[in-house]
């Protein structure tokens, strides 16, 4: 069985979407060697991964929002990717990232499985800044989910993202298998003393600030202004000193206005873009991560921060509580005042915090490479046996 993993655009660096299609092929090339070449002494299946063709444009046109849309997310997304896929088809066509749902128009749709990550779009409307991006980002996203519904099988990452595609699609439930993202082995605890000072260095953080962490994008359901006026709170409430740690892009100007009014400014350090171990080394610093979203597909910084031993404060919005497991700290995504006093008994309480630490490390098994690999490889092998049987 040959099996073709169409990934994203070549132009396009989002962490999640990168993540789970390198993680996923090299996990599923594991599994195979693993099972088939020990076992016969060679291999039966092949994996290989294929990224579309972004376009990318001068950078004085780049500059221009709308034209950078109208390129990759029409254009290539629906036209040219679409048209190179028909050469690359195989036994099995696997659409990792369901943004790229117009694949499946171009494949045969009993030969391929799409991932959908999250309907993000169709839940938070007000995901897109601008009247243009919500009009055109819907009809385009629209579309993709429209063709991805084709196919025969739909890997869904949460039980979350399931109902949702249920609720918006009216996809046969049975056909949707829920498997969630792995995350890397290089995400766990470290007792590195030497190393653990040196991110703090690089970091630029006092040696005796207490950090809260939060990795994320600015879009409207990671919910910052809940983020940064739960640490306004934090910092009223503990006795030493507390940092914000933000992994992700700059403030949007509303988000910076809020930064002032609480007067935080002095209190927060941000990185844009981290190679993986600089956020492996993040995470075993700080003290907790925050993570009041409004909407997740999944919540991967939750699944990471749980295998680093880092415990979690978080909003039980959509997949998060799921992510997490029983017994941990969830809240409405708006109370603000019970996130804080979650986050100051996790700074002040040594037994509440190694509870949480046990517990996350425990659920975060759930979320290996080998282990997903091994379930979506059973998807393909029901795929192609399907589809082989109505030739």
């Amino acid at each position: 069985m040959n099996v073709a993993l169409f990934a994203g655009l070549d132009t396009d660096h989002a962490y999640s979407m990168r993540k789970y299609a390198t993680g996923l092929a090299d996990a599923l090339q594991a599994v195979v060697e693993t099972r088939f070449l020990q076992e016969n002494g060679f291999l039966e299946h092949s994996f290989q991964l294929y990224y579309g063709p972004g376009i990318r444009l001068p950078f004085f046109l780049n500059r221009s929002k709308r034209l950078a849309a109208l390129a990759n997310e029409g254009l290539a997304t629906h036209v040219l990717y679409p048209r190179e896929a028909r050469g690359k088809q195989a036994d099995v066509n696997h659409v990792l990232d369901h943004s790229c749902g117009s694949l499946v128009a171009a494949l045969p749709p009993e030969h391929t499985v799409v991932t959908c990550h999250d309907l993000i779009p169709l839940e938070v409307p007000d995901i897109h800044p601008t009247f243009y991006s919500r009009m055109t980002g819907q009809r385009w996203y629209r579309k993709s989910v429209a063709a991805m519904t084709r196919a025969a099988r739909i890997i869904a990452i949460s039980e979350h993202t399931k109902k949702d595609l249920v609720k918006h699609t009216g996809y046969n439930p049975d056909k949707i298998v829920v498997i969630p993202h792995g995350i890397d082995r290089r995400f766990k605890p470290s007792v590195d003393r030497a190393q653990q000072q040196q991110t703090r260095q690089w970091l630029g953080a006092p040696a005796d600030c207490k950090m809260v962490l939060h990795v994320g994008d600015c879009a409207p359901y990671k919910n910052l202004p809940g983020l940064l006026r739960t640490f306004a709170l934090v910092r009223h409430k503990v006795r030493e000193p507390v940092c914000l740690i933000r992994v992700g892009p700059p403030f949007t100007s509303s988000q910076l206005r809020l930064v002032k009014q609480l007067k935080l400014g002095g209190c927060i350090l941000r990185k844009e873009s981290l190679p993986l171990d600089d956020l492996v080394s993040l995470y075993n610093i700080a003290d907790v991560l925050l993570f009041p979203s409004l909407y997740e597909g999944l919540g991967l910084p939750v699944a990471e921060a749980m295998a680093c031993g880092l415990p979690v404060v978080a909003s039980h919005a959509a997949s998060i509580p799921e992510v997490l497991g029983e017994g941990q700290l969830t809240f409405a995504p708006d109370d603000v005042e019970g996130m804080a006093d979650a986050v100051v008994g996790l700074l002040e309480n040594a037994a509440l915090r190694q509870a949480l630490i046990e517990k996350g490390l425990r659920r975060a098994r759930h979320f290996s490479w080998p282990l997903v690999a091994e379930q979506v490889f059973a998807v393909y092998e029901e795929v192609w046996k399907d589809a082989s049987s109505h030739v």
